[in-house]
């Protein structure tokens, strides 16, 4: 897992502007990334969902989890969101009180400069998915360091008491990042079904042959749908 400090709070717990600065100069701008990089990277919350075990939030971003995609932003422009009533932290929740959306996410519409690319990346899935490919590829290029071992669920295998398998994806777990792996995994894989980047790699999972971005160890892959999953 990452340090603290390294991936955006969902809140500073002082409003919008603090949050806006929050994502701008404590993390992103001090690694090189931009105003549109901050909100295409933050299009990977179409994937997945928060739990309230690990973060304290809950429930997932877009109907659907498991696709990459601009629903993020569609929904972010579109819905009208409103404060969640519960014991928990400062969320957002739709009408229907079955998606969520975080302080940190409300901030890309609240404040104009981020809000000018969410409307892009809401009317153009195309240009959304290529530079979420770009800004993805900086940030593993980027790398990582004093990254600390902790348990992990590997789908379809036991728990495995080690580091997660890239160093350049060591901050993925539960966070940002972890969309955003799966996510690059989307963009990378080809027409054919197979993996168009570097480092694949290929194993046989439950009786199928499945390929992705390929741990050192060549033990587990990242695949597009299924996220890492082990030999």
């Amino acid at each position: 897992m990452t340090p603290d400090g390294r991936l955006p709070n969902a809140d500073t717990g002082h409003g919008q502007a603090a949050n806006a600065h929050h994502l701008r100069y404590d993390v992103f701008y001090r690694m090189g990334f931009g105003d549109r990089e901050i909100v295409a990277l933050s299009g990977a919350h179409a994937l997945g969902r928060a739990h309230p075990d690990a973060s304290g939030y809950s429930g997932p971003w877009t109907p659907t989890p498991n696709l990459l995609n601009n629903n993020f932003f569609t929904l972010l422009l579109n819905v009208p969101w409103h404060r969640k009533v519960w014991d928990g932290p400062e969320q957002y929740e739709d009408p229907s009180g079955k998606l969520m959306m975080l302080p940190s996410d409300m901030v890309l519409v609240d404040d104009p400069k981020f809000r000018k690319f969410v409307e892009i990346y809401a009317a153009d899935e195309a240009i959304f998915r290529k530079d979420f490919a770009k800004a993805t590829s900086k940030l593993f290029a980027l790398g990582t360091s004093g990254m600390r071992t902790v348990p992990v669920v590997w789908e379809g295998a036991a728990v495995r008491d080690a580091s997660p398998p890239s160093a350049a994806i060591a901050g993925a777990v539960l966070s940002l990042a972890a969309a955003a792996a799966v996510g690059a995994a989307a963009v990378a894989k080809g027409e054919d079904g197979q993996w168009d980047g570097p480092g694949g790699g290929c194993i046989l999972f439950e009786g199928e042959q499945v390929c992705g971005m390929a741990s050192p160890d060549g033990a587990c892959v990242l695949h597009a749908e299924k996220g890492w999953v082990c030999a």
